[in-house]
């Protein structure tokens, strides 16, 4: 699943606020604790101060007092209210009581008239509340009690009751101070952390942008380095670690196109490589040929010197293949012992030469085995040009192992074009794409026609022997895709005559390999691969004396043998026109259990007393 689309499927705090909302958190925290305590500490301390000073004043006031008892006891009263009335603001009131705590004095600041002096705290409390200067009661006032000498000489006591309203100004104006500090404080915090969110998110925007882009299969990405701290390593690491897959993705794709033992390039790489040159040939009509080439009897040469062998011989055959090419050329094992050579800017002509060239150099090579033995190789080459023999990839390939079955078929060691005179018919050329589409019943039998005309049979033969194939697959029981398989062997079983002559008045290598050479054809069409076997087999004997391959018994596939049946008869009919049914069953019962399968023979030796219509057919 892609990753942006998860995380846009929801609504998610983006990690830069996170981090923002996490520093002004901290922040604030720890500043709203540094300033508490710091404004706490500051109260205590001026708190302390005032007490002090409040405690010298009302000192002051006792000896104040105890002077003006000596001196002016009558005028006390008077000079005390006066005094009080021009001291500091933070003075509330004075009281002075006996030592039975009778009140001779209470005066405040704030009382615009001398009242009498033996007022209670409660009544002093009140006046204040109706004076509008309430809640000076003793939880908001600072008290200091100094003993004093009372102008009748006994002993008694000053209470001085202090305001902190000064105090509490000045620590406001303080905490104003303070809190704009911590404002700013706050402030200068949030934007650093933004900056410090900012140098930590950016880089790690780019590392998910380059993640998302490897994921999406880009390995050239490469991030730009700008930290030199964790996030930097972090980068240098995501830039190694992509390195690391690109280099191991080239590794992957060249083992992908490279075949393991000769080096050359693989299959895949060859069919990928050639639709490539058929396109730019194509577009530019540029010439564009093919080789392709077979190493002779490399089945023996593995029986006979071991697979190692084999295998070193591979190897060495591609380094003759890549000396003797132009470095625009693109060789290729194509399977097996099989190779291609694709030569861009090329015409047949001089695709000719090269093969030749490559032939040469292999058969002049002396090969030596695990050994020490010395030993020969030779390969056989077809040639093709694009689009002179062949208009599609597949067509062009057919075509050029069209020509490399006649250099086997002519005997080995030899160098075919397409073109050659020597691939019979004027339709030649359409073969290739032909095989590729020959899908359709009117078009396989079409085909036969040509064959049978090639062989110069009577019209319809092919048709009329598939059809008596098709019967004897339903006598024996076969399922309907064997006896489709049956019955379109039975058209195609000579399809190699396209290619090369069929008769077997030719060289006896030519017909001996024509089974070969039509199994080998029909294997370049996919849809075709059912009718391999009966191809291949329906020239093989029950008793191991036919070919290509000397089969004998149930090792000939059971399509082979009923073709064989077949044609068989039709052969016997078409040498003895005037022939009866009886006769034609005793010529099957004297091949049966040498030529032809006994079972086969029996069930076609049935249909034919049956009288059905393909038995008469036959017959007349």
């Amino acid at each position: 699943m892609n990753p942006s689309k998860v995380r846009n499927s929801k609504r998610q705090t983006s990690l830069e606020a996170k981090i923002c909302l996490l520093t002004m958190g901290l922040l604030f925290v720890l500043l709203l604790g540094v300033g508490h305590f710091a404004m706490n500490e500051q109260r205590k301390a001026l708190s302390v101060q005032k007490a002090e000073a409040f405690h010298s004043a009302a000192v002051a006031w006792a000896a104040y007092f105890e002077v003006l008892a000596e001196t002016n006891p009558k005028g006390i009263v008077r000079q005390m209210s006066e005094r009080l009335t021009t001291s500091a603001n933070e003075l509330e009131y004075i009281i002075i009581q006996d030592s039975q705590g009778k009140q001779i004095f209470a005066e405040s600041r704030h009382f615009t008239r001398f009242e009498p002096p033996a007022l209670s705290d409660t009544t002093c409390r009140m006046v204040r509340n109706i004076a509008g200067f309430g809640g000076l009661y003793n939880a908001k006032l600072h008290r200091e009690t100094i003993p004093v000498t009372l102008p009748d000489g006994s002993r008694g006591k000053l209470i001085a009751a202090f305001t902190y309203s000064q105090l509490n100004d000045l620590i406001d104006d303080l905490d104003s101070k303070m809190l704009l500090v911590f404002a700013v404080a706050f402030m200068v915090g949030v934007a650093l952390s933004m900056m410090l969110a900012r140098s930590l998110v950016k880089p790690l925007c780019k590392l998910i942008s380059g993640a998302r882009k490897v994921a999406a299969g880009d390995l050239s990405i490469q991030l730009e380095v700008s930290n030199d701290d964790e996030i930097g390593d972090l980068a240098n690491t995501f830039n190694y670690m992509v390195e690391e897959m690109r280099k191991s993705r080239d590794q992957l794709l060249t083992q992908a196109m490279t075949d393991s033992l000769t080096g050359l390039n693989n299959h895949r790489a060859f069919q990928e490589r050639l639709n490539i040159e058929m396109t730019r040939a194509e577009r530019f009509s540029h010439d564009l040929s093919l080789l392709m080439m077979d190493i002779d009897h490399f089945k023996t040469f593995n029986d006979t010197y071991g697979h190692p062998a084999g295998d070193e011989a591979l190897r060495e055959i591609g380094r003759l293949i890549l000396a003797n090419i132009r470095q625009i050329d693109f060789a290729a094992r194509y399977g097996g012992e099989e190779f291609a050579v694709i030569l861009p800017e090329t015409a047949l002509e001089e695709a000719n030469e090269i093969a030749e060239r490559i032939r040469l150099s292999i058969a002049n090579h002396s090969f030596f085995g695990s050994d020490g033995a010395q030993y020969s190789m030779t390969v056989s080459i077809g040639a093709a040009q694009f689009p002179l023999s062949a208009s599609e990839l597949g067509g062009l390939v057919l075509a050029a192992d069209m020509a490399l079955y006649k250099a086997k078929a002519i005997g080995r060691n030899a160098v075919c074009v397409f073109e050659d005179s020597s691939i019979s018919t004027q339709s030649c050329k359409l073969i290739p794409n032909l095989m590729l589409n020959l899908t359709e019943q009117s078009m396989i039998e079409a085909v036969s026609g040509s064959i049978d005309s090639i062989e110069g049979l009577p019209e319809g033969y092919s048709i009329e022997l598939s059809r008596l194939a098709a019967k004897i697959a339903e006598r024996l029981n076969l399922n309907p895709e064997e006896q489709d398989a049956v019955r379109l062997s039975a058209l195609l079983r000579d399809i190699a005559c396209l290619v090369v002559p069929c008769s077997l008045d030719e060289k006896r290598d030519l017909a001996v390999n024509h089974p070969i050479i039509g199994a080998s054809i029909i294997q370049k069409a996919p849809h075709l691969k059912s009718l391999i076997k009966g191809i291949m087999h329906h020239h093989e004997k029950y008793d191991g004396t036919g070919f290509p391959r000397g089969l004998a018994g149930i090792d000939i596939s059971i399509t082979g043998r009923i073709i064989a049946a077949a044609e068989a008869a039709a052969q016997y009919k078409l040498n003895h026109p005037e022939t009866s049914i009886q006769s034609l069953r005793e010529q099957l019962d004297s091949l049966s259990g040498t030529v032809l399968d006994p079972e086969v023979a029996s069930a076609l030796s049935s249909i034919l007393e049956e009288g059905t219509s393909e038995g008469h057919e036959l017959a007349a």
